[in-house]
């Protein structure tokens, strides 16, 4: 049957009407603002379709990393990334790859870098450069292809302090990657990948941040402490079902239909 929103709520579930698509509204993104102002776990749900998994790493974007989204186990936009860097043609052409990584991952990639590290070119410093140690080191990764300095040239822009994470789970995916290549140099950037996507799989994944955007099939079997269900009006009855369980002090229900589900 449909649950009604109009009327009284159970204790700890409350309704938000706000359209989250209508980008001209400033205050679309308050009830995500309020979820930081305390230490518990929160978890922000899409239902499990193609069209919400793109809009949760959108969404995570628009929230300058306050949130972080979530990826598939399959991890497949991490292997898109490792089989590009991996087959790249020249250095220049793979820094340019690594570059386009971290811009899939953190806002404000471009402000760190020089315009010849962009290109996938050496730099030089000069006084205006704005992270010496970053093109230093993209200067080195031009020289070496190593994946040491990979994975240094990648945390030294991640860590600046105008660059924010929100795939979080998709960088440190990456950098575990490079981590068993650096143990096993003998093998192949894919074949290191393969090699920690196994691992993953056993060891499962390590929740660093506790405030996080995903799917109903990521979050299927979890907990947090609260959970704040999107666009509930676009879920089916199973999604909603897995949605609304997520939460274990509170639910917001985000909803401009007054009421769930509007399908089966």
């Amino acid at each position: 049957k449909q649950i009604p929103l109009t009327g009284q709520l159970p204790k700890g579930v409350r309704r938000c009407s706000v359209d989250l698509n209508d980008f001209s509204n400033r205050k679309r993104l308050n009830v995500f603002y309020e979820a930081l102002n305390n230490t518990d776990s929160v978890i922000a749900i899409h239902s499990g379709d193609q069209k919400s998994k793109n809009k949760t790493h959108k969404l995570a974007q628009s929230l300058a990393g306050k949130f972080s989204s979530l990826e598939e186990i399959e991890a497949r936009d991490l292997h898109r990334f490792v089989k590009k860097i991996d087959g790249a043609k020249s250095a220049e052409e793979q820094l340019r790859h690594v570059i386009e990584f971290c811009k899939a991952c953190c806002n404000a990639v471009d402000g760190v870098l020089t315009a010849a590290t962009k290109k996938g070119q050496v730099g030089k410093e000069t006084k205006a450069t704005r992270s010496p140690e970053i093109l230093e080191v993209a200067n080195r990764y031009l020289a070496t292809g190593s994946c040491k300095d990979m994975l240094v040239l990648i945390g030294l822009i991640r860590d600046r302090a105008e660059v924010t994470t929100y795939r979080r789970d998709l960088l440190n995916r990456m950098i575990g990657v490079l981590r068993t290549h650096e143990e096993n140099p003998g093998v192949t950037l894919i074949e290191a990948a393969n090699r920690y996507q196994r691992e993953f799989r056993y060891s499962g994944r390590p929740i660093r941040h506790n405030k996080l955007i995903g799917t109903t099939l990521l979050v299927k079997g979890l907990e947090y402490d609260h959970a704040i269900v999107l666009e509930a009006e676009t879920m089916d009855v199973k999604d909603l079902y897995v949605a609304l369980t997520r939460g274990s002090k509170t639910v917001t229900i985000i909803a401009i239909a007054n009421t769930i589900p509007q399908k089966n």
